[in-house]
């Protein structure tokens, strides 16, 4: 177990005049005695640095490490007049972090598989895969999204929704199309928006999208276009100018004759006029307006990208 000299790396100086003290030389011994100790050069006691240990022209000495327990430094100037003479001082072991920590942060502290997320950028992330209808699979199964191993939790996850479809179809279980090097598609959230289930376990419906029951489920347009059914009941009304009492004449003959012997007598023809029939209106219809052309559907958004943890 290595400890480290607190006075390494550090300038010694006069307290007489202040300027550094060139040549000073530090004597390790075991505590308690006037038996030299050894000294090293770094952290796992395998290269001896030489006792004693000696300050540069800046004044500084070196680093100095040596055994965990208590050890005697006698501090002496260049002309061997006494600094300092301290016995018993504990040499403290540095603490240094193993190469695996023994308690890691829990992975799923953070996100655990099935989470999503939006980010505002574009790209891939590690550990994570994009929501955009595209596969995921084993490192084998050719994946068009993401093919690794890793995505074994994040495949048995997806692989009871339905509306998800897993390549050669469903086998028996996730396990075993798994093995099988099959695919599952992503759920596809390009140009969506996330919607919550009308149940979620409440003990009634909240009735207001009645179709949105099962996680996976998708609707929706862009863009719709009314038909007759959908637009509100309305009727259009109107008449023809009113043209007040009148009646049309007529130009043909009404007349008769009598008969003598030998011959008849003609009586002129009269005209005469049609009945009246009364102020009157008549009947019409409109043109048709409008295009017919399907209206935006669209509420206000902010586009994002959707990731799923695997």
């Amino acid at each position: 177990m290595a400890a480290f000299w607190p006075q390494s790396l550090m300038q010694q100086v006069d307290a007489v005049t202040g300027l550094p003290i060139i040549g000073a030389k530090a004597n390790f011994y075991v505590g308690g005695t006037s038996t030299p100790l050894s000294i090293y050069s770094d952290y796992g006691l395998a290269t001896p640095r030489a006792n004693p240990a000696v300050s540069d022209s800046h004044g500084r000495f070196p680093a100095v490490f040596l055994a965990a327990g208590l050890f005697r430094v006698r501090m002496l100037a260049p002309d061997d007049t006494v600094i300092y003479d301290v016995d018993n001082m504990p040499a403290v072991e540095v603490p240094v972090p193993p190469d695996d920590p023994t308690d890691p942060i829990d992975p799923t502290g953070v996100a655990k598989t099935g989470d999503m997320k939006f980010f505002f950028g574009a790209g891939t992330v590690e550990g994570w895969a994009r929501c955009n209808g595209r596969t995921i699979g084993s490192a084998a199964s050719g994946a068009t999204e993401t093919a690794s191993d890793d995505c074994a939790d994040l495949f048995e996850l997806l692989w009871p929704v339905l509306n998800l479809t897993v390549s050669g179809g469903r086998g028996g279980s996730a396990s075993a199309d798994w093995a099988a090097n099959k695919t599952i598609t992503l759920p596809d959230m390009r140009g969506r928006v996330a919607v919550g289930l009308d149940q979620m376990g409440a003990s009634a419906p909240a009735g207001v999208l009645t179709d949105v029951l099962n996680v996976g489920h998708s609707s929706g347009a862009q863009s719709i276009t009314l038909d007759t059914t959908q637009m509100p009941p309305h009727f259009h009304v109107g008449t023809t100018n009113e043209d007040g009492d009148h009646h049309h004449g007529k130009g043909f003959a009404i007349g008769g004759y009598t008969s003598g012997a030998g011959a008849g007598t003609q009586y002129p023809g009269a005209a005469g006029n049609t009945d009246d029939g009364g102020a009157h209106t008549h009947g019409f219809e409109t043109e048709p307006e409008g295009g017919g052309l399907p209206h935006s559907n669209v509420q206000p958004f902010l586009a994002m990208t959707v990731y799923i943890k695997i």
